[in-house]
């Protein structure tokens, strides 16, 4: 026969100290209204008991003293640095993001609210104010934050909190990101695969400088484990910020077999200068679209989307509120495909490059 023994619970505690059930729960719970010396005879008791608090009891016992009825779903709040849902989803891989983190929140109890920091007669203050009178826990910070020193003006302790990418990077919280350098590794080891020893990068000023340029440090590191490639340095500035005559002369005194951009943008440049893509020039894209001609690598917007929700969830089910003491990073990396701008592997012969036909940006 085997023996049972009770699981420890709060009244074991309360009855061993000799306080009441109110004191050992709120003392768990670190309630500003109990003394620490208090709290921490609790914790010492707890633990000389054993006793382990159930995340999914505690979510629900804090969902009934909230006063909220129990069949409405919870809210996590989307924040984001746009005027609206227009300024905001212009992007294909933001849209998916945003669709990916509502579905997902659905799956999991909840709902989720966007809520944007531009919009007329909106601030950080007034979305914290609101955020707090509706009792909502659970916060993303959605890509992109734009260019901005300050740290939003929102009351941390009262959040399960977690960012997408470092634009954010003056909030001190979790982050889920696409994996930009291993990405850049992706890219550039298919195309030595392929024969190419003559392999450029083209980046915005934004993302060649700074603390977050993951890209190009992925890109230096790779020119640094293949000596046998050219280092060639970068072309920082696109067709929006750099003058044609910039691009133009970097290109003729380095000619490139092959160049890696974000989205395939530089092919204003390509065109203008009369280049057969990829007969001429390979371009590889770091973070290209399905359904889109380019090759290069599809980041996963689906599961960064899915996954922001799910640490939150997680936080909240966890009782896990306000800024954490060790921020963690979660990275997802994307995966090659196929497109028109890099040609086919020639089946026993990657030595060189294959060319292919032409590439028409107009999708010709």
């Amino acid at each position: 026969m085997t023996n049972t023994f009770p699981m420890p619970n709060q009244r074991a505690i309360a009855e061993a100290l000799g306080l009441n059930q109110t004191t050992v729960s709120l003392a768990l719970r670190g309630h500003p209204r109990i003394p620490e010396a208090t709290r921490e005879r609790v914790r010492q008791e707890a633990e000389r008991l054993g006793y382990r608090s159930n995340a999914y009891v505690s979510a629900l016992m804090q969902h009934i003293r909230s006063g909220r009825p129990l069949q409405d779903k919870g809210c996590i709040a989307i924040i984001i640095d746009a005027e609206s849902e227009k300024d905001w989803l212009v992007h294909e891989v933001y849209r998916r993001q945003y669709q990916s983190m509502t579905a997902r929140a659905e799956r999991l109890g909840f709902h989720a609210e966007c809520f944007y920091l531009r919009q007329t007669g909106m601030s950080d203050q007034k979305v914290n104010r609101i955020l707090s009178a509706r009792g909502i826990e659970g916060m993303i910070l959605a890509a992109p934050r734009r260019l901005r020193d300050e740290t939003p003006c929102f009351d941390w302790s009262r959040f399960a909190c977690v960012a997408n990418g470092f634009s954010w990077q003056q909030a001190k919280v979790d982050v889920v990101a696409n994996h930009h350098l291993r990405n850049v590794e992706i890219v550039w080891d298919e195309l030595h695969r392929r024969g190419y020893r003559r392999i450029g990068m083209c980046l915005p000023q934004a993302a060649a400088s700074g603390g977050n340029s993951y890209w190009l440090h992925a890109y230096l590191g790779r020119q640094h484990l293949h000596p046998s490639a050219a280092a060639i340095p970068l072309m920082a500035g696109n067709p929006d910020e750099a003058p044609y005559a910039r691009f133009k002369k970097w290109y003729e005194k380095w000619r490139p077999e092959a160049i890696i951009c974000p989205a395939g943008h530089e092919m204003i440049w390509f065109r203008r200068m009369g280049l057969r893509i990829p007969q001429d020039l390979a371009v590889a894209c770091l973070a290209s679209v399905p359904g889109e001609p380019y090759s290069g690598v599809v980041e996963d917007s689906d599961l960064l989307g899915a996954t922001l929700v799910e640490l939150v969830a997680g936080k909240i089910f966890c009782n896990e509120f306000g800024l954490p003491a060790h921020p963690k990073v979660t990275l997802i990396a994307g995966r090659w495909i196929d497109g028109d701008t890099v040609p086919p592997v020639n089946p026993g012969r990657q030595e060189s490059p294959t060319r292919s036909r032409r590439f028409s940006p107009q999708g010709g």
